[in-house]
């Protein structure tokens, strides 16, 4: 009976059998696939990073950017950019480092994507309040308010808050 190559209780992983599951990748392209092959094996990322840019997948492009040393970042930003779920530019914005926050945060600001201007004010550091917080009051979900409440300093600003979490049935 023969033993599996990829086992990690045989200790060094084969080069020959790592490269023939990655062509059968790059062949099939499959971007989850490629993702964590690459998160596992780290054999030869830039192929499988290759796979991801090439089938401008979002999500995998984000996860990679996220995960793997030595991504391209700008690269794999772009795809995000360029699907236009807004989902992956704000996780990309406030998860990635070395990722071009100004740009993306640009996007969601003209997307009006209230989840959006929350995970950011909540996550990246330095994020200027006051561009979002039309968009966090215009939608009156008493999270989104709460966390726009904690990055303010005007005691009136913060009681018009308060007032609307109330308004709207919140136990907060």
């Amino acid at each position: 009976m023969q033993s599996n190559p990829f086992s990690k209780a045989e200790g060094e992983y084969r080069p020959e059998d790592l490269e023939k599951l990655q062509n059968e990748i790059i062949a099939a392209k499959d971007s989850a696939l490629a993702y964590f092959f690459t998160t596992e094996f780290n054999y030869k990322p830039h192929k499988m990073q290759k796979t991801i840019l090439d089938n401008k997948d979002a999500k995998y492009a984000f996860l990679f950017a996220q995960d793997i040393p030595n991504a391209d970042i700008r690269a794999l930003q772009k795809v995000v950019v360029g699907s236009g779920k807004i989902k992956y530019i704000y996780k990309f914005a406030c998860f990635v480092k070395g990722a071009d926050r100004r740009k993306l945060q640009a996007i969601i600001l003209k997307s009006k994507n209230v989840k959006g201007a929350h995970t950011l004010l909540k996550n990246v550091e330095g994020t200027k309040v006051e561009k979002f917080k039309d968009i966090i009051l215009a939608s009156g979900r008493p999270r989104y308010l709460y966390e726009l409440a904690k990055h303010l300093d005007d005691l009136e600003e913060i009681a018009r808050i308060e007032d609307l979490i109330i308004e709207a049935g919140s136990f907060m």
